[in-house]
């Protein structure tokens, strides 16, 4: 279950505009980080969890939006991280949640890690 965390500047424009990543963010993660062929990597829309961070006055350096995936790290993922990394940005683009004022604005990492998750 990968795990999206969407920090960002708070303003009432940025404020929007996050909001409409986080509503779109699940179907490109599920796209381009699912590996149909793995037991445990396969994804859908719903295994994503969406987290909105607002900064705070006591960060530094933070860019305008910031979009950090944390995802279980098999091979066929990091085999070619880069380009997923790419896709997400792509396909973020292509999206209905992208404004052209955006360009430039918002950083993409994709992070692989070894992980658990257990619903109680």
């Amino acid at each position: 279950m990968p795990l999206a965390i969407i920090t960002y500047r708070p303003n009432s424009t940025i404020t929007h505009l996050v909001c409409g990543i986080a509503e779109v963010l699940p179907s490109i993660i599920a796209q381009t980080l699912s590996i149909p062929e793995h037991p445990h990597a396969s994804l859908s829309e719903g295994d994503t969890e969406v987290r909105l961070v607002a900064s705070s006055g006591l960060d530094l350096n933070v860019p305008e939006i910031a979009i950090q995936v944390f995802a279980n790290d098999y091979e066929g993922r990091r085999a070619n991280l880069s380009e997923r990394t790419v896709e997400i940005c792509k396909l973020l683009r292509e999206s209905k949640a992208w404004f052209p004022s955006m360009d430039g604005h918002i950083y993409v990492w994709v992070m692989l890690c070894p992980g658990s998750f257990v619903k109680m």
